[in-house]
């Protein structure tokens, strides 16, 4: 069958339904703003972007519009600057 095995391309703006970018930690090295361009090109796709990370980029990645942060206590308290929870 011709094409057979093949994955068809998707139009930007168009996700399949229950799609989403699911973004982690980055490899060492990797430039500050890559968490912002990475959910850019997850919206650009049409789908959403969640990020699970911790420091700076949760913070780069909630400017940028993410639309799921999931950091645990301890990473939200470092990208926060707080000492613990009152």
């Amino acid at each position: 069958m011709a094409g057979a095995g093949r994955r068809r391309r998707r139009r930007p703006g168009r996700s399949k339904r229950g799609s989403a970018c699911r973004i982690r930690s980055l490899p060492p090295g990797a430039p500050a703003d890559f968490y912002p361009a990475l959910v850019r090109l997850a919206h650009d796709a049409g789908i959403p972007a969640v990020v699970d990370t911790s420091g700076p980029g949760i913070i780069a990645a909630a400017r940028a519009g993410a639309d799921l942060l999931k950091p645990n206590n301890h990473e939200l308290l470092e990208a926060t600057g707080k000492a613990a929870w009152t």
